[in-house]
């Protein structure tokens, strides 16, 4: 059972991108099931990072402020950096001919991060997580990413640089402001919920702009 929802909370993200993908009328892209691997594999590295710096970190943090620095400082800069990277090198690459195809292998990175983590978490909470974990961090996860590639996909085409540091700067803000609402939410009022809708509807919206718009920015 345990590792029957280990797999399903691996898998389970990816058929979230193709959904993604199908109801927006995306075409197909061929390198995404390999991202998505490569987004897992990343993002186990990024996990474990966050809890080997993590020690270091909290005692040099007042108390009233743990949970802040933890969520924007430690949790969102360690896994954006690494998945805004990996996201990012496609762009030296044959990329899709519009935003759009470009926007489904970003967010088949985030999948596999969220795929690793959703893993970790099974095997360190039990199978019951995975449900939860599917409705929230798992789209947090893509949409993240899919509205962080916009700012890159836009740096790359207009040739200018800062917009990698402002697609890491919204990344890691919106990253952090979800975690941070988790970590401080104690009476459970679910106040995740507003960053989590916020960030999905960018991407929606995003995902839905006609292509031939897109190209042309």
């Amino acid at each position: 059972m345990l590792f029957a929802a280990a797999i399903a909370g691996a898998g389970l993200p990816f058929m979230i991108v193709e959904l993604l993908r199908r109801s927006c009328a995306i075409d197909p892209q061929p390198r995404a099931a390999g991202l998505f691997l490569a987004g897992a594999a990343t993002g186990f590295v990024a996990l474990v990072a966050e809890q080997l710096v993590w020690p270091y970190v909290a005692p040099l943090v007042p108390a009233a402020h743990v949970p802040f620095v933890r969520a924007f400082f430690v949790i969102a800069v360690i896994e954006e950096t690494a998945k805004l990277g990996l996201i990012a090198g496609q762009l030296s690459q044959d990329e899709p001919a519009d935003y759009r195809g470009f926007a489904i292998l970003a967010a088949a990175v985030g999948a596999g991060f969220a795929g690793a983590e959703n893993a970790l978490y099974v095997f360190g909470h039990g199978p019951a997580v995975i449900v939860g974990r599917i409705c929230t961090a798992t789209p947090f996860h893509i949409c993240n990413a899919i509205v962080a590639s916009r700012l890159l996909w836009l740096g790359f085409r207009r040739n200018e640089p800062g917009y990698l540091a402002a697609a890491l700067l919204v990344s890691v803000a919106l990253h952090g402001l979800y975690d941070y609402s988790i970590l401080t939410d104690t009476l459970g009022h679910g106040r995740f919920w507003f960053a989590l809708a916020m960030t999905g509807g960018i991407a929606l919206g995003l995902l839905r702009r006609p292509a031939g718009s897109a190209a042309k920015q």
